[in-house]
Parts: C-alpha cells; structure tokens; sequence
C-alpha cells in the first residue's frame, strides 16, 4: 500500500510538473506572438507610409508635367506677343497681318514688296545680306533658323552621318549658296565627349584558354558608374516627357536586363519600360560587350563590375520640383531560353527536369500531356538550395552555381515571346508543312525518312549491297558461259586441253579440261565425292551450279550423284545447261530492275532532303512571296520572317498546295492563331481584352495541335507557353513591353557599326568606337 501511495505521489508531482513546463511554453508563446503583431504592426505602419510617399510622388510627377506644359504654353504666348510687337514696329502702317492673309495672290504681293524692301536695304539684287537676316531672325527668337549644337548632336547621330558625311553636306550647301542652319563639327564634337566621356566606361582585354587548349585573346568594354548613368537616363526622360508610368510598371521603373550574342560579340544591355517604344534598338542602354560566347560564367568574368551594381540597384534619383526625388526599380531577366537557363544556373532545355519555372520532369508526348498539372515552382531560394545537392537531388541545376541577377526573381523572369513564336512555328508547323511537301513528291506511301547522317549513310550502304549482288550475278553468269562453252567443245569432241595437274575429277565430260574455265572463274575446281560410284568429281561437273549447292556440297551430310549415276546422256546434259543457262540470265535481269528501283529511290531521297521536289519547290517559292527566305544553313527561318508566315492569308495560300486533309485543316488552324498570339505581344501595357483573346489564342491553337501532332513531344518552349505565359501576363498586364526583339534587331544594327570602324587596326578601338556610338544612340533615343 506504501508503494502504491509513493507512486501516485511521484506522478502527481510529474504531473505538476509537466503542466509548469507546459504553462512557461504558452507564456513563451503568448510573448512571441505579441512581440510578432508589434512587428506586424510595424511593418504595415512603414508599408503605408511608403505607399503615401510613393503616391505623392507620383502627384509631384504628374504637377511638375503640368507645369512644365503650362510654362511651354506661356513661353509660346510671350513669343507670339514679341514678334506681334516687333512687326507692327517694323510695319508701323495699319494692315492685315501676313497669316492671316487667304488670297494667294495677296501673299505673293506682300511677299514681293517685302523682297524688294529688302534687296533696296542691301544696295545690290542678291547678297549674303539675306543670310544675315536669318541669322538676326534667329538671334531676336522672331524665327528658328539655325539648329543648336545639342540638336545638331542628336541630327547627327539619328540619321548616322559620318564625319566626312557631315562636312560634305556642310560644304554642298556653301557651293550651292544655301544659308547653313547646321552647328559646325567641332561643336558637335566637343558636346560627344561629354555624352560619351572616356570616364564612363572602361576598355580592355583579356587572353583566356578554351576547353580545347587553344589560347584566345577576349576584348570587353563595360559602364562603370550604373546608378549614375541610370540617373542621368532617366532624368532625360522626364525632362522630354518620354517618362510614363502604367498598370504593367506601377509607381517603378521597368528595367529589363536582356542579352545575347550575335556574330563574334556578346550584348548586355538594359532596356527601360517607361517609354513608348522599349524594344527599339537604339533604346537600349549598352551595359557591356565583349568577344566571347554569352554564358553566365562570361558575364561574370568580363563585366563582373556591372552584375554587381546590378545586384545593388535598387532605385534611382531624379531632380522633381526643385528637390531629389527616388523611383524604385523594378529589374527583369530577357533573353533567349539558353541565355537564361545560364543565367539562373540551370542545366538547359535537353534536362530532365527542363522547365526553368517548375520542377516538371521527363519528355511527354502531346497526346498525353495534361494542362494545368500542380507542378512545383522554382524560385531563387529552390536555385541556391538545389545547387547545393549533387547528382539527380539538384533537379537539374548545376552544381555549385549560383544566381546570377540576384534582384530578378522568377516571377520577374519574362517568357521568351519571339523564340516562343519561332521555336512553335518551326517545329510544329514549317517542318511539318516541308515532310507532308517531301511526302507527296515522294513516289513510296510512306513518309520520308528525316535527313541525319545515320540515314543517308544506310541508304547508300542499301544501293552498294544491290550493286555488289548485281556483280555477284553477272560474275556467276559469265562463269557459266564459260562452262557452257566447255560442254560445247565436248559435244563436238573439240576440247581444247587444259593439262591440268593432278586432275582427280572421273566425269566423262570435264569441264576444266577445256581452257577456257580460267583461274579467275566463279565455278573454281572444288573436289567432291559422288554417292553412287565413290568416285571424286569436281563440283560443276556433277551439276552443282546454283549458287548455294556449289557453296555447301562439300559440307558432311551432303548427297551428291554425278551425271553418269543419275543416267545423264550429253543431249540430256546439254538441255540442262541452257536451262540454267536461261535461269541465270533471268536472275540478272531482275536483280538489275531491283537495281535500278533502289537507285531511283536513293536519288529521289537525297532530291527531297535537299528540298528539290516539285511541291517543295514551289512551297518555299510561296513563301519567297510573302517575304520570308529559308536559311540555306539552318534550313529554318528567322524571327521577321517567321512571323510573316503567322499571317492568315499566308497560312492559306501555301497551304493550298498541298493535300486537303482534315490533320492540314488542324495545322493551318495552329499557324493562325500562333499568328494571333504573336501580334498581341505588344510592347505596351495590355488591357482586359487583349489578355483574354491571347488565352483564348493558346487555347485554340493547343487543341489543333493535339488533333495532328500527337506523336510528337511538347518541347520545353511549348510547357513555357502553356503554363506559365498566362500568369506572367495576368500578373504584368503585359508580355512583351521589353523582349529580346531589341538585341535581336541590335545585332544587325551593330554589324553595320562595325563596317564604319573597320579600318582601325586595334581591336579594343574598334570595339570602344562601336561602344560609345550605341551611347549616342541611346542618348537621342530619350528625346525622340
């Protein structure tokens, strides 16, 4: 019973104890629960005073537009009031003024009075007095006549004149006696070393060694002061008006990291979205360029100092009404699909795990595929982690990688729109148009086989095997002959003696005896044994001429009988050979008809995978016509071209030439509303319309496809497309304001820059004069 009692004792204090322990935690998490609502608290106070100030800078934004077009109008009115004013000094008698004359024969009176009032004033018909009153009317603001050094700047560089361009427009006008309202060179020059000042960026080189061994010398030149150069950009742009804030950009600044390479250079540019027109080459801002393959690992190792202050960028300032203001900035990641994956560490589009947004894993066909699947998300945090894992836990991701642009997150990572529309366009429509083209030229049923290596090499291993039977046929028919001859001699005991050695053949009519069977013969002296008489004969001479009797009658197991045991006469005999005789040449003929049937389709293979059959032919001559030209290396198309071919009444006339099935009325359906898709990625802020005809769009042309390609794989473009462009869209209200079609026009843009400077003999000059031109360029481009 004591036992008993000191156990309940023990458990009643457990017991206590447990509820004290159990009392301390609830009065541990009550605290933290209160200090976490003070924090909540806090940071709801702080988001609501950011909120304020951000709208009231807005309504500062929106007042100093105002103002600055109310002292535009005022400015207008003052002048208009001057020049009434100098006029009715200059003309003191009462008259109509000159604008508001109608009669034009009142004009041209008025006009040449004041002509001639002039020419008395300057003694003499025709002086350079008249280009001193343009001069005076500049000067007195009563009319502009001559351009400013900064607008002379920007003429300059908007029309790309050179240096001897400019002077030679200069001089024309001189010899001609044109009054010249152009600034001189020099001005303009002095006013280019201020836009593109040498302290702006930085020029060098570097010599890396490639995975091959082989050494290779990379040049770069790189901005130096980000946040600067972004201030001063976007102070421009207020000052000219061309700064707009909508519902895609809110109260920030859109700026969109985008990149690329196009012929031995690599691109990094920004591309602000506050403007009209964001994806015009000429607006974006050159961050750096350099000569080398445009990889993650090369952005950092070539313009490292621009990653980083773009990883520090997070507004910038402005002069607002006389006081510093700051916008916050907003960064985006543009770009083709492999400058991305490289840029956020993963693996490419051929990985399991291929899609950049999610953790959707594996190849699936598009019969199978199933739409809005509760795929994982990726986000920077899921990068870091998984690049941490090795082999398959990194789903994808390199190991040891890191982000690259650490202020875009994945919800800011734009779909490709251009490679969107190209990659679909091609894969699922012009390549399968050029098979069902390939297909009907094609005199077989079945569908061409595609053009690889391994194909071709077994097509032509196919007409050598049927070459070398053809041969095989005619050597075993000329041997033949040969013993036909022999047995020809005998018949008329005219055998030529061949005096062959050791001759154990016992057959009355030996064939080798004869010259004729030579060394080089099919029918070679092979010895048997005949069953009936035991006695040794040469395997042509017992009747062992087909090919497979003569090449197994010496195995065991063979029952072999000469002529004379199977009672054959030389006229029996003979028949027999010109049987076979016959039988030979019709196995000729026939292997050379199959022969002929295999070169004729090897040829034809080889003319429809060079795109030399009829219908090929004149579907690429249709789409010739409507602008759009085949890459003779690629054999694909270029984005503009590509997307002349979305148009519907393109997609109908090339379509026309082919065979109307229901599976070419699916496809035309795709190409049309892949076309619809494509002209609403408008580079502006898109409203509720507009975003519900491109899900409309990708609904439809998902359904075409399914009807006609099912067999084929949803490529990772197509994912990207189906899942995750929507919500990009619904969430920016936009999808294109900044894609990659500006590097994409940049390249050429650039390549025509290059043609300039092409004469100096050091690379890193050359590349700087290209550098600092993009500079000029972008700096007209903010008041245009």
């Amino acid at each position: 019973m004591g036992r008993l009692i000191r156990n309940r004792i023990v458990a009643k204090n457990i017991y206590r104890s447990n509820l004290q322990l159990l009392s301390n935690e609830l009065k541990v998490e009550r605290q933290r629960r209160e200090k976490l609502e003070a924090e909540k608290k806090e940071l709801e106070k702080a988001l609501r005073a950011e909120k304020r100030e951000t709208a009231r800078l807005t309504r500062d934004l929106k007042s100093s537009q105002e103002n600055t077009k109310r002292e535009m109008r005022r400015t207008e009115e003052l002048c208009k009031k001057e020049r009434e004013k100098t006029m009715k000094a200059l003309n003191p008698s009462p008259g109509k003024p000159y604008d508001e004359l109608k009669n034009t024969e009142a004009m041209k009176e008025r006009t040449a009075k004041a002509v001639t009032a002039m020419r008395n004033i300057a003694g003499q018909p025709s002086s350079r007095f008249f280009h001193h009153v343009n001069t005076h009317l500049h000067e007195t603001g009563t009319q502009k006549t001559r351009l400013t050094p900064y607008e002379g700047l920007r003429l300059y560089h908007d029309l790309n004149f050179t240096r001897d361009g400019y002077d030679g427009l200069k001089r024309w006008m001189h010899k001609l006696g044109i009054y010249d309202p152009f600034p001189s060179k020099g001005s303009i020059t002095k006013l280019e070393k201020e836009v593109a000042d040498k302290e702006l960026y930085t020029v060098g080189s570097e010599e890396v060694v490639k995975k091959d061994g082989v050494r290779k010398k990379v040049d770069f030149v790189r901005l130096n002061n980000l946040q600067q150069f972004f201030n001063d950009k976007i102070q421009n742009l207020l000052d000219s008006g061309n700064l707009k804030f909508d519902r895609s950009t809110g109260d920030t600044i859109w700026l969109a990291i985008i990149g690329d390479k196009g012929s031995d250079e690599s691109k990094l540019c920004a591309s602000i979205g506050n403007v009209d027109k964001p994806n015009n080459y000429s607006h974006l801002v050159p961050l750096g360029i350099f000569t080398d393959d445009d990889t993650a690992e090369n952005i950092a190792r070539y313009l490292g100092p621009v990653v980083e202050q773009l990883n520090q960028l997070d507004f910038v300032e402005v002069e607002l009404e006389g006081r510093r203001a700051r916008i916050p900035v907003s960064q985006y990641l543009v770009g083709d699909m492999k400058l991305v994956y490289s840029c956020v560490g993963h693996q490419g589009c051929q990985s399991t795990c291929s899609c950049i947004f999610c953790y959707r894993s594996g190849k699936t066909k598009i019969r199978d595929y199933k739409r809005g699947e509760d795929w994982q998300l990726r986000t920077l945090e899921s990068y870091v982690s998984d690049s941490k894992k090795k082999g398959k836990a990194t789903s994808n991701v390199k190991e040891g990688s890191s982000i690259l642009f650490k202020k875009v997150s994945m919800e800011k990572v734009v779909p490709s729109s251009l490679h969107i529309a190209m990659g679909l366009g091609q894969t699922y429509g012009i390549n399968v148009l050029k098979d069902l083209a390939d297909k009907k030229d094609s005199s077989s049923a079945q569908s061409l086989p595609k053009k690889t290596p391994k194909n071709k090499k077994e097509a032509r291993e196919l007409v050598e095997k049927e070459e070398r039977r053809m041969e095989f046929c005619e050597q075993i028919l000329d041997s033949f002959e040969c013993v036909k001859t022999a047995y020809d001699h005998h018949s008329v005991q005219m055998v030529d003696d061949a005096d062959l050695e050791d001759n154990d053949c016992r057959a009355q009519f030996c064939v080798f005896r004869d010259r004729i069977m030579g060394k080089e013969q099919y029918y070679h002296p092979k010895i048997v044994q005949c069953m009936g008489c035991y006695k040794k004969h040469h395997a042509v001479c017992i009747g062992m001429w087909k090919e497979k009797d003569f090449n197994t009658c010496d195995l065991s197991g063979s029952i072999l009988q000469c002529f004379s045991c199977r009672g054959y006469s030389l006229p029996r005999l003979m028949a027999s050979v010109a049987s076979h005789l016959s039988f030979l040449k019709s196995e000729r003929d026939s292997q050379k008809i199959k022969l002929d049937d295999v070169c004729e389709k090897y040829e034809e293979k080889l003319a429809l995978w060079s795109g030399f059959g009829k219908t090929r032919r004149e579907l690429e001559r249709i789409w010739r016509r409507w602008g759009a030209d085949i890459s003779a290396h690629k054999q694909d198309f270029c984005g503009n071209h590509l997307l002349k071919l979305l148009n519907a009444d393109a997609v109908d006339d090339y379509c026309s030439i082919l065979d109307q099935t229901p599976e070419l009325s699916h496809l035309k359906e795709f190409m049309k509303n892949l076309g619809k898709f494509q002209r609403l990625c408008v580079a502006r802020e898109m409203n509720e319309e507009e975003m519900a005809d491109m899900e409309i769009a990708i609904e439809a042309l998902w359904f075409h496809l399914q009807q006609y390609a099912g067999d084929m794989n949803v490529i990772p473009k197509m994912h990207v497309l189906l899942e995750h462009t929507m919500p990009f869209v619904r969430k920016h209200s936009t999808l294109a304001k900044t894609s990659e079609q500006g590097v994409e026009a940049l390249h050429a843009a650039f390549n025509r820059i290059k043609v300039r400077f092409r004469n100096d003999r050091v690379a890193t000059r050359r590349l700087e004069y290209c550098f600092r031109f993009l500079l000029f360029q972008n700096h007209v481009s903010d008041f245009s």
